[in-house]
């Protein structure tokens, strides 16, 4: 499923998939589904949760048949101090584990709008 947030001024592609994970692991090196489980619980990292939207966007970004051309410490500038953000960001990566109804082929919500990272 693919939503999106705005985040330097832009409103940017996410998507919490298989690829998303992939990407995490293989950049970090860390279990995305054990960091997740600590996010959950108030126990991550700053680098656990801008590494883990990193990828949701990088992910977002290629499903959309864009360039990423940012990295992950852009990620951390446009997030700011907006925590809400982050916590938007962990709303999508639970939801993206929720099972499509009957006939579809992914899970299908609404753009998320008015969500922004400082600039």
């Amino acid at each position: 499923m693919t939503e999106y947030i705005e985040l330097g001024g832009v409103e940017r592609p996410v998507r919490f998939g298989f690829a998303a994970l992939y990407q995490y692991e293989q950049r970090t090196g860390r279990n995305a589904l054990t960091d997740f489980a600590a996010m959950q619980s108030g126990q991550a990292s700053v680098s656990l949760m801008v590494d883990l939207l990193f990828s949701g966007l990088c992910a977002g970004t290629r499903y959309e048949k864009q360039e990423v051309n940012y990295t992950p410490a852009d990620v951390a500038e446009w997030i700011g101090n907006d925590f809400r953000v982050l916590q938007n960001a962990a709303e999508m990566f639970a939801a993206s584990f929720e099972p499509a109804r009957e006939g579809e082929t992914e899970k299908k919500t609404k753009p998320l709008k008015a969500i922004r990272g400082q600039a």
